[in-house]
C-alpha cells in the first residue's frame, strides 16, 4: 500500500466526519486493513497516494484544492520524514510504521508539522493522542 508520510499521522487521526464521501470510504478501508492485516507493506511517498487517489481535488497527481496546497503538503511529508527517521520510497509492515510514528511525532508536535493544516483546527491534536494504529 503505498502512503504519503503525513497520511501516517493522519489515519492516526481520522474521525468520519468532514471529508467527502470517497475519502471517508477510503481511510475507513485502509484503516481496517492495517488492523486486520498488520503484515500489510506500506511504501512511503512524498506525493499523492492511495488516499489521494479517491481526493475530487486530484488533479495530474497533484492535490488542487486550493493554490500551493501540493508544495504545502510535500513540505508536510518532507518533515514527517525527517522526524521520523524515514526515507522517501522506503517498505515497512504497518505494525511497525504506525507505532514508530507516534514514537517520534509527539501529539505536541503537531502544532509545528501541521501549521497550516485547515484539519489541526478542527482537534486533530487530540484525535491523535486517542488514535492508536495498528
Amino acid at each position: 500500500m503505498k502512503l504519503r508520510a503525513h497520511h501516517l499521522m493522519c489515519l492516526h487521526t481520522f474521525e468520519d466526519e468532514g471529508y467527502d464521501e470517497n475519502i471517508i470510504r477510503r481511510m475507513a478501508e485502509i484503516i481496517n486493513t492495517i488492523r486486520n492485516q498488520p503484515e500489510t507493506r506500506i511504501e512511503i511517498l512524498r506525493r499523492c497516494d492511495y488516499i489521494c487517489e479517491a481526493c475530487p481535488y486530484i488533479k495530474n497527481s497533484r492535490c488542487n484544492k486550493r493554490p500551493n496546497l501540493e508544495e504545502f503538503v510535500r513540505l508536510l511529508d518532507s518533515d514527517v520524514l525527517e522526524r521520523a527517521g524515514l526515507k522517501e520510497g522506503q517498505i515497512m509492515k504497518a505494525k511497525e510504521v504506525f507505532p514508530l510514528i507516534k514514537q517520534k511525532i509527539k501529539p505536541e508536535d503537531l502544532a509545528t508539522i501541521c501549521k497550516g493544516c485547515e484539519w489541526l483546527e478542527k482537534g486533530c491534536i487530540d484525535c491523535y493522542r486517542r488514535g492508536e494504529l495498528p
